[in-house]
């Protein structure tokens, strides 16, 4: 059978000053051998897939839901078989190349459960979720997830970059959670590598303390094993990780005008201009870095919000007083977001082209999202690169140096 990949992009889902705006674009994708299609429902609809919907990424990553099994809660309509992966098929005499091995849905008595995902590149986050039948049964049985292949530290069971741990006890480790419906879930940063008797921890030969660390360590696709061991029956197993995007971008903000009136003396930037165009994207950047820009520059003169007379539209007025940047805009012909290693260099660039005191126009300059200040001699006609204080990888440039950490959540 196919298997299945559901991609969910986030799409403005942004924390802006403590406020969220939301909303997400799913794309199906087929991948080969990758995760199946069972029936015509084929992920299921229990508690386990709705809390890998509900599972959020920040603004900019993409998201991906892999489903081993149908979250049916063990309704054995259809076969969801499981499978080895490549890698430890190569190895028929490793202790998890068990000869009876079991499907999803499927009880009974010394039969495993392995399978394994594909996971995709540039994970920044995720969660895994599973359902197990009777988990407080056997006392024995145990659940193994990460790179199974590898043998353990000095010819000791465990190997070194594999999370295992006993079913019956699954629930009492820090970082996870089960529901009634015997559901347990763990997001990824708190499925730790330690073995299940403290006494025999074996964290000093580790490569990695977490799943995540452990998917991260490439920056190509990753195979992840999970193990059933012996006698546990598992509805389905599944993870939803959020990855940074393949392609780095910098932060821009577009012309603005609240009103046609030409008499109306200011200059507007803000994050989207018009409903129908992209919003701007302060986490990764919406622009590549290899797209040839205006760059954004400032200088404070601390002024004050003008004084306006009554026949200025209100819209406007409004909008100055929100946004006003207290001193200059001004814009330098187009350049690559590329052109500058660090925000030190796009700052000298703009003191390069406007003199002393002049840097780059920072997102929170006016408050956010937009600002105001007086019109310029240069007027773009499209989205101009910004810097932003707070994001690391918001900008094409990298920080001169990371702002402390009360300073980064401001």
């Amino acid at each position: 059978m196919s298997r299945w990949t559901i991609i969910i992009l986030s799409l403005m889902s942004a924390v802006i000053s403590g406020g969220v705006v939301g909303g997400l674009f799913l794309v199906f994708g087929l991948h080969g051998p990758a995760n199946r299609a069972v029936g015509p429902d084929p992920y299921g609809a229990g508690s386990g897939y709705r809390a890998l919907l509900n599972f959020q990424c920040r603004y900019g990553q993409t998201k991906h839901i892999l489903m081993n099994g149908v979250d049916d809660n063990f309704q054995a309509n259809t076969p969801e078989p499981s499978r080895n992966s490549g890698r430890l098929s190569a190895y028929p005499g490793h202790f998890y190349n068990f000869p009876v091995r079991r499907q999803y849905d499927e009880p009974g008595q010394d039969k495993v459960l392995i399978d394994f995902f594909e996971m995709p590149p540039r994970i920044s986050s995720g969660l895994f979720v599973t359902r197990i039948a009777d988990p407080d049964r056997e006392s024995n049985d145990y659940l193994a997830l990460g790179d199974l292949s590898l043998p353990g530290h000095n010819g000791e069971f465990y190997n070194p970059n594999a999370f295992h741990n006993h079913i019956q006890t699954l629930s009492d480790v820090p970082g996870w959670s089960r529901t009634p419906d015997n559901v347990f879930s763990a997001r990824l940063k708190d499925i730790r590598f330690k073995s299940n008797d403290p006494d025999q921890d074996y964290g000093a030969f580790r490569e990695y303390s977490d799943l995540l660390s452990f998917l991260q360590k490439d920056d190509g696709p990753v195979t992840l094993e999970i193990l059933f061991y012996d006698d546990t029956t598992a509805d389905f197993s599944a993870m939803a990780v959020c990855s940074e995007p393949a392609q780095p971008a910098g932060l821009t903000f577009a012309p603005y005008k609240p009103t046609s009136d030409t008499s109306v003396d200011f200059q507007f930037l803000a994050c989207n201009s018009v409903w129908t165009s992209p919003h701007c994207n302060p986490i990764y950047g919406d622009r590549l870095c290899s797209d040839a820009l205006p760059l954004a520059c400032f200088i404070d003169t601390r002024s004050s919000v003008p004084t306006m007379s009554a026949d200025i539209p209100e819209d406007v007025r409004v909008f100055v007083a929100n946004f006003w940047v207290g001193g200059e805009i001004d814009f330098t012909p187009p350049v690559r977001g590329d052109k500058f290693g660090t925000l030190s260099e796009a700052n000298a660039y703009c003191a390069e082209q406007f003199g002393a005191d002049w840097r780059v126009l920072d997102y929170h300059q006016g408050s956010f999202s937009a600002v105001a200040a007086p019109r310029s001699a240069h007027d773009p006609e499209d989205r101009v690169w910004i810097d932003i204080k707070d994001q690391p990888h918001g900008t094409c440039w990298a920080r001169d140096t990371l702002p402390p950490a009360d300073e980064a959540l401001k």
